[in-house]
C-alpha cells in the first residue's frame, strides 16, 4: 500500500507543539510498517523524515502563499493530481482535506485555534477556516484530533459522527537534556540567581495575560520574594502598553527561544510552569513540563486536565486570584511540590511513543475500511 503524507500543520505557523509530535509519531509508524510504502510531500528541502527509511521517500510539493483562491486550487487541483501521478491509496494530511480526491483521506486536527484565538489569524486565513473546516471533517474518512474534549466539539459543534474521530493525546517527544554548561549560561543571562515562574504557551490573549499579571501581583504583594515572571510566545501587539505599566515590570521578561533546546532549559529550571491560555487543545505544553518534572499550573476543564489529573494545578479561567493561590501553594509548601513532581513522573509513564503510533496507524486503517 502507498500512504501520502502531508505533514505541514495548515495553516503555516500554528500549532508547533502537536506538530513536532505528530511527525515523531509518523517517524514511529514508518518504521513499524516496512510492509507499506510511505510518500512524504514536502515544500521543506532540508527536512530528513524520510531520509532514515528504506519504505519512505519525499515528493517535493510547494505550500501556497497566504490566498484562499490558491489554498482551493492547491487542494482541489494540484494535490490530487499529484497523488495521481504517484498513485496513492490513502491520504494524511494536517489541518485539511481535498474535496475532490476519491481515495481514503485521514484529517489530523491539532487544534480549533481559530475559534478561541481569531485575532492570532490573518483575515484569509479565518475566512478560509471558517468557510471550510465542516466540509473539510465531513470529507475526512477519519479525523485523529489531542483530546477528548476537542472530540465533543467536533460532535456537537460541527455534526461529526464520534465513529470516525481518534483521540491521539500528546505524549511525551525525545527529550535530550540540555548541556548543564550552556543551560546555566542561559538562566544566568535572563534570571541571574533568582527563581522563576515559567509562562508558557503558543499564543496568548491580553486577557489571559492581564489575568497572569495579576495573579503575579498578588502573589508577590502576599509572599515579598523576589521571584520573576518569564513569559515566552506570541502575545497581542497591544500588550506591551499594559505591561509598561505594570508595578512589577522589572521582575517580569518577555522571552522568545531560539530553539527547543533553550525551551527545554526554560522548563527544566523554573520553579513552576504557568500555563495561562484558557482553551488549550493538545496540552503540549503540559506534557512537556511533567516530562521535564515541574509543576504545572493550568486552566481547568481542558486537554491538560484530561491528560495530568491530579498531577497538576488548576484555576478557573479569569480568575486571578485563585491562579495566584496556587503560585502561593507551591512556593509556601516545598513537600507539597515535591509530591505534585512525584505525581507528575507516575503521570507521564502512562503515555507512550508506541501506543501513540499504534493509534495513529488504527486511524490509518479504519480511513482505508
Amino acid at each position: 500500500m502507498r500512504i501520502a503524507v502531508y505533514n505541514k500543520i495548515f495553516p503555516a505557523g500554528f500549532n508547533k507543539g502537536y506538530s513536532d509530535f505528530i511527525e515523531e509519531t509518523t517517524r514511529n509508524v514508518i518504521a513499524a510498517h516496512p510492509e507499506h510504502e510511505f510518500i512524504l510531500l514536502t515544500d521543506d528541502t532540508e527536512g530528513d523524515l524520510a531520509k532514515p527509511f528504506s519504505n519512505c521517500s519525499t515528493v517535493y510539493l510547494q505550500y501556497p502563499s497566504d490566498n484562499s483562491l490558491l489554498w482551493k486550487w492547491w487542494l482541489n487541483i494540484t494535490v490530487p493530481a499529484v497523488l495521481k501521478k504517484i498513485k496513492a491509496d490513502v491520504f494524511i494530511a494536517s489541518g485539511l482535506v481535498s474535496a475532490k480526491l476519491k481515495i481514503p483521506q485521514c484529517m489530523i486536527l491539532p487544534g480549533l485555534q481559530h475559534m478561541h484565538y481569531p485575532g492570532m489569524f490573518s483575515k484569509t486565513q479565518l475566512f478560509f477556516l471558517r468557510r471550510y473546516m465542516r466540509g473539510f471533517l465531513k470529507k475526512a474518512n477519519t479525523v485523529v484530533v489531542p483530546s477528548l474534549q476537542m472530540q465533543k466539539i467536533l460532535k456537537d459543534k460541527f455534526g461529526i459522527e464520534p465513529g470516525k474521530i481518534f483521540t491521539l493525546h500528546c505524549t511525551p517527544g525525545k527529550n535530550i537534556s540540555p548541556g548543564k554548561q550552556k543551560k546555566t549560561q542561559l538562566i544566568k543571562k535572563l534570571a541571574g540567581d533568582k527563581s522563576f515562574f515559567l509562562a508558557q504557551g503558543e499564543h496568548h490573549t491580553d486577557e489571559e495575560l492581564l489575568n497572569l499579571l495579576k495573579a503575579f501581583s498578588g502573589f508577590k504583594k502576599m509572599q515579598q520574594s523576589n521571584m520573576l515572571l518569564i513569559i515566552t510566545g506570541q502575545a497581542e501587539n497591544s500588550f506591551n502598553k499594559h505591561l509598561d505599566n505594570y508595578k512589577y515590570r522589572k521582575d517580569v521578561l518577555l522571552y522568545q527561544p531560539t530553539s527547543h533546546e533553550e525551551e527545554l532549559m526554560l522548563a527544566e529550571t523554573a520553579y513552576a510552569i504557568v500555563i495561562p491560555s484558557y482553551y488549550d487543545d493538545s496540552a503540549f505544553y503540559t506534557v512537556r513540563a511533567m516530562q521535564c518534572a515541574t509543576p504545572v499550573i493550568v486552566a481547568a476543564k481542558t486537554a491538560s486536565q484530561e491528560i495530568a489529573g491530579d498531577a497538576a494545578l488548576y484555576f478557573n479561567p479569569g480568575d486571578f486570584s485563585e491562579l495566584a493561590s496556587k503560585m502561593m501553594y507551591l512556593f509556601k509548601d516545598e513537600s507539597a511540590r515535591k509530591k505534585v513532581i512525584e505525581k507528575e513522573k507516575l503521570v507521564i509513564t502512562g503515555y507512550t511513543a508506541e501506543k501513540s503510533a499504534t493509534l495513529l496507524w488504527q486511524a490509518i486503517e479504519k480511513a482505508m475500511a
